[in-house]
């Protein structure tokens, strides 16, 4: 099932891209991906300028990864040619969390003018209009503020605002369905009083909170106020004591394993302390130390469900669930965090791995 699974999400998320040297615009064209038209210059040094980097050599980006690499400045370079048929005002848009700021040019004919600028503010979608009449240069000027993530995509007005429609029926069907995940489990709590559901709920509540901060809802609701850029690190501490609270009730692990328990509070602690000299630092080694910490915690709580899969009925349904959810929030984000290759997924396969997960805890009810 778990060879399905992974064969399934590959399959379907992964691109295959042709690489030419400038793209071209037409209303009939269905590329929206634009890595593959882009070049890319490392500024090391992060001093060049507008001029200076025109003097610069740039490589061709392509489907390039940067594992490891953290707090650089990038300079990407591309060419728009518009056909005669294409009418439509369009956009270049950007979905992550890796950019500080991002400023970008236009070569109007006598030089590169300043167009765009965007300054990290928690926002997670940036639109940039963009209007020329035939041909055109454009540089991006990028400080990433953790990995080297740039999944930057081009789209008409008329197709993003199709997309703003589309997204708002998934919210809405995704948040309405946790919604009554939680009202579920929270009347089997009041009837039965097993922590098992308030744990459950907890867990639940975790995930979709992680889901609402990456749609950028949270931007929406409270607007550009500082908190909100390490609104993240609470909540993977929040996900990580849910699933480890889940995993010890739901295995019965005070019973069969209660050493087990250590193991679980050592992890938290040592997520929490790196967080918190993160917050405290703004060093980028402590978050990667806590995101590592997250990491391992969800990653054990995965093998205990293999351990006792012989032992314990729930077991299957606990490794089942956690097997696609964290399948597909690890391959949403291996880019942005780590900078591993994209695989082309987005929030809403973290979202369709969330329900296969809470569908498979409701049918496990009846155990």
């Amino acid at each position: 099932m778990l060879r399905k699974l992974l064969f399934f999400f590959f399959f379907f998320n992964s691109i295959v891209l042709l690489s030419q040297n400038d793209l071209v615009l037409d209303s009939l064209s269905t590329e929206t991906t634009i890595k593959t038209h882009l070049d890319y210059y490392h500024d090391v040094s992060k001093k060049e300028t507008i001029k200076t980097i025109q003097e610069r050599e740039f490589s061709f980006y392509g489907n390039k990864t940067f594992p490891g690499e953290q707090a650089q400045k990038f300079w990407f370079k591309l060419q728009l040619n518009k056909s005669e048929k294409y009418k439509d005002e369009f956009f270049f848009l950007l979905n992550t969390v890796s950019i500080d700021t991002i400023v970008v040019y236009q070569n109007i004919g006598s030089g590169y003018e300043k167009r765009y600028e965007f300054i990290k503010n928690g926002e997670k979608d940036i639109e940039i209009p963009i209007n020329f009449i035939t041909t055109s240069d454009f540089l991006f000027e990028v400080s990433f503020a953790k990995s080297i993530y740039f999944p930057i995509k081009i789209e008409n007005k008329q197709n993003l605002d199709k997309q703003y429609k589309i997204n708002l029926v998934i919210y809405g069907l995704y948040y309405g369905f946790v919604l009554v995940v939680v009202l579920i489990n929270l009347f089997f709590y009041r009837q039965t009083k097993e922590r098992f559901f308030l744990y459950y709920i907890l867990l639940t509540l975790s995930i979709a909170l992680i889901l609402f901060e990456l749609d950028g809802l949270v931007y929406f609701l409270f607007g550009d106020v500082k908190w909100i850029l390490h609104v993240d690190v609470v909540l993977h501490t929040f996900l990580l004591v849910s699933l480890m609270l889940f995993t010890l009730e739901s295995l019965q692990l005070n019973i069969y394993k209660p050493k087990l328990k250590w193991f679980g509070i050592a992890i938290i602690a040592l997520n929490t302390v790196s967080f918190l000299f993160y917050l405290l630092t703004n060093s980028l080694f402590w978050y990667s130390l806590g995101e590592l910490f997250n990491l391992i915690g969800l990653l054990s709580s995965w093998f205990i469900g293999i351990f006792f899969l012989k032992r314990l009925v729930f077991a299957r349904f606990l490794l089942l669930g956690y097997s696609v959810i964290q399948i597909t929030s690890l391959l949403y984000v291996l880019p942005s965090e780590f900078g591993m290759i994209d695989l082309g997924l987005t929030p809403t396969s973290f979202k369709i791995g969330s329900v296969i997960e809470m569908l498979v805890f409701l049918y496990a009810i009846s155990y």
